[in-house]
């Protein structure tokens, strides 16, 4: 949804990027399967500016979903390692891939910079 990190490097934009790795359920809950998000921020506004989410199973319909309407409403990295989600065992842990993948950029910890000064 949104850029890649590739289409970002054609466009001369710096990003900065965020990754977690969780469970699609509860820890504990019966059947979770992994799930990966990446998130993308414009690296001076930190605004979200594209997501990919890679899951087996269910989990990334919700979460493509949200970050849809959060990119639409240019929400930033400080908004959405904010924001609050519904623990629902049979779909998310209790700190959601979406929240921990934000929270890292906000803390510096960001997997990826691209930076595109030629």
């Amino acid at each position: 949804m949104g850029i890649t990190t590739s289409e970002a490097k054609k466009h001369n934009m710096d990003i900065v990027s965020g990754f977690a790795e969780g469970m699609n359920t509860a820890r504990y809950y019966p059947g979770g399967l992994p799930l990966c998000l990446k998130l993308l921020f414009e690296q001076q506004t930190l605004k979200l500016v594209g997501a990919q989410v890679i899951s087996p199973e269910h989990g990334v319909k919700e979460r493509i979903d949200a970050l849809s309407l959060a990119m639409n409403c240019d929400l930033s990295a400080e908004d959405l390692a904010h924001i609050e989600t519904a623990y629902t065992p049979p779909a998310s842990s209790l700190v959601d891939v979406m929240t921990e993948a934000a929270w890292k950029v906000v803390q510096g910890q960001s997997s990826v910079q691209v930076k595109n000064k030629e």
